[in-house]
Order: structure tokens, then C-alpha cells, then sequence
């Protein structure tokens, strides 16, 4: 539902509340949805050291990043980035719920702001420019 500005005129405060966060785009072009595993590009050089970041291993190549976490991790994506479950499951949280995954998943997350891999495993994570 769009809610314009002259709508909204003598409406109640929920309202011209979801007219202001519509204007200022607040929330509007997030989304993660699933993608085809094949999708999902195989990256060309090999990765790092591995570094240990909120209790993870953390390897890079290129635009690639290797994760392999017992628990918990948290990303804070600067736009775009296609993520694939190599092996592990769990539930991916972020701002509008939760997505359940397992292994060989892959999913595209676009235009969040931050999202949590919830549950054990390893993940490739690519970034998109």
C-alpha cells in the first residue's frame, strides 16, 4: 500500500508515520530471497590466512569470504552480496524475520543493512559490486 502525502491529510499519527518512512525509503529495497545453488560463482583465487572474528574463521579472495563459525555471525553488507551454505543449518535473521537454511542453500541479500547467521557451519559469502 502507498500512502501519499495528501492522503495522509487529517489522518491518524500510524499513518502519516508510514508516510514519512515511505518518503525517506527507510526500509524499502531490502530483501533476501533464495537463488539457485548454480548461481552462485566459484570464486577464482585461492583464500587467505585465516583471521578469527566473532569466533569464526574468516578467510578472503578476491571478492569472496570464507566463514566457518561454530555459532553466531554477524554481516554488515555494503549493498549486494550472494551468500551460499556449504555445509551446516540454521536461520538467517535479519530486519523483517527470520529465513530457515541448510546446507547447499544459496540466497542473495540485497540493500541489508546487516544480517546474522544463526547456527553452525561454513559459508561463501560474495560480494557484488
Amino acid at each position: 500500500m502507498k500512502i501519499t502525502g495528501a492522503r495522509t491529510h487529517g489522518a491518524p499519527l500510524f499513518y502519516k508515520t508510514l508516510d514519512f518512512f515511505a518518503r525517506a525509503g527507510y526500509n524499502g529495497s531490502m530483501k533476501l530471497e533464495k537463488i539457485a545453488a548454480e548461481a552462485f560463482p566459484s570464486p577464482a583465487a585461492d583464500f587467505g590466512e585465516p583471521r578469527h572474528v566473532q569466533g569464526a574463521e574468516v578467510q578472503t579472495a578476491d571478492n569472496f569470504i570464507r566463514i566457518v563459525t561454530a555459532g553466531r555471525f554477524k554481516r554488515f553488507p555494503a549493498g549486494k552480496e550472494l551468500l551460499r551454505v556449504v555445509r551446516g543449518s540454521g536461520s538467517i535473521k535479519w530486519a523483517r524475520g527470520e529465513t530457515p537454511f541448510s546446507e547447499g542453500d544459496a540466497f542473495c541479500a540485497d540493500g541489508l543493512e546487516e544480517y546474522e547467521l544463526g547456527g553452525g557451519g561454513e559459508f561463501l559469502v560474495c560480494k557484488q559490486q
